[in-house]
């Protein structure tokens, strides 16, 4: 028939701390396929959109529409803004 998308955020707490994962989950017709999704990697993309928009001055409009699209596609399959953000930080208190 067709293919859907989600994402997937596994947060698991116990005494030795938080530890959580992001999967985008991609559906065909007949089999699922979990991508793990690293936290530095949703830091790095609107970071880069940034710098890029900031280096080139013509870019920043074109910077600013992908990033709208990032941020719509992500909202629409299942990441909102507050999953994002939680895990950018557990990602980033894992490193201390």
């Amino acid at each position: 028939m067709g293919w859907r998308t989600t994402f997937l955020y596994v947060r698991h707490q116990n005494d030795s701390g938080t530890h959580s994962i992001l999967y985008y989950v991609y559906r065909t017709d007949d089999k699922l396929t979990p991508i793990h999704i690293p936290w530095y990697l949703l830091l790095a993309i609107p970071c880069a959109l940034i710098l890029l928009g900031y280096m080139f001055k013509r870019f920043i409009i074109v910077a600013i529409i992908i990033f709208a699209i990032f941020v719509f596609f992500n909202y629409h399959s299942g990441l909102g803004i507050s999953t994002f953000f939680e895990s950018i930080i557990d990602g980033l208190k894992s490193l201390f």
